[in-house]
């Protein structure tokens, strides 16, 4: 893992929240190397409240991720 590695979601339910919570609880990422799409605005604040990550389109998401986890 870099500083600057981004790992992003697409989908942002319960799979993604579990996989979000456990790179934050070990440490191997932080918050703002995290990120998230979903097409529920309702899920993307869910996860953003509760992990503070950043929240975005699918394709901004894409274009600014080295790893993207579809979570769907």
């Amino acid at each position: 893992m870099t500083e600057n590695e981004k790992v992003g979601f697409i989908g942002a339910g319960n799979m993604a929240t579990a996989i979000v919570k456990g790179l934050i609880q070990s440490r191997t990422y932080l918050p703002d190397q995290l990120m998230a799409a979903d097409k529920s605005d309702k899920a993307l604040k869910i996860i953003s409240d509760k992990f503070g990550i950043k929240t975005l389109a699918n394709r901004d998401l894409v274009s600014k991720c080295s790893t993207v986890v579809l979570s769907i």
